[in-house]
């Protein structure tokens, strides 16, 4: 099982790799933290030991479905541990170390993902895709957006070929 995922994994990375579409680097960073995270899960946690709920992947796991979940959400990442109660420093550590990035740092980087995705599929204006991936301060979304990308939001839209045109009556 694990080692179909891997494989599965592998020929995506080695497409993106061939193809290089539009902002390839941001999926093949995207696919390689899925191989290490399964990796490491493997690494640390055999099959033929019964893992607790309580481990650092198993908790990590759990953090990023929720994540993936609830993205747009406004997500208090300082209150997340509540949410499954374990300490904050326990959470921290545990997604570091399962993820290799900290919990704000890759909230950003889903959101900024999925906010290219938007730009690049969908005709909503900026300002609503801000509010769609999770950012309430049009401002913050501009600054993070540029301070990912280089680029601003509506610079981003043009460069991959996706511009909004106006709606023109015939």
């Amino acid at each position: 099982m694990k080692m179909d995922t891997i494989r599965e994994l592998l020929l995506r990375l080695s497409k993106e790799l061939a193809d290089k579409p539009v902002f390839y680097e941001a999926a093949i960073h995207h696919l390689l933290t899925e191989m290490f995270v399964i990796l490491a899960r493997e690494r640390h946690c055999p099959p033929n030991i019964d893992k607790s709920e309580n481990t650092a992947f198993d908790l990590a796991e759990r953090i990023l479905q929720y994540l993936t979940v609830h993205y747009a959400d406004s997500i208090e990442v300082s209150r997340l541990h509540e949410r499954f109660n374990v300490s904050r420093s326990h959470m921290y550590d545990h997604f570091k170390q399962a993820t290799g990035h900290s919990l704000n740092r890759y909230l950003t980087l889903y959101r900024i993902n999925q906010a290219k995705r938007l730009l690049m599929d969908t005709p909503l204006s900026v300002t609503e895709i801000a509010s769609n991936v999770g950012f309430g301060d049009l401002s913050h979304f501009f600054h993070t957006f540029k301070a990912e990308t280089g680029l601003t939001p509506s610079t981003f839209r043009k460069q991959a070929g996706h511009e909004v045109q106006p709606y023109r009556l015939s």
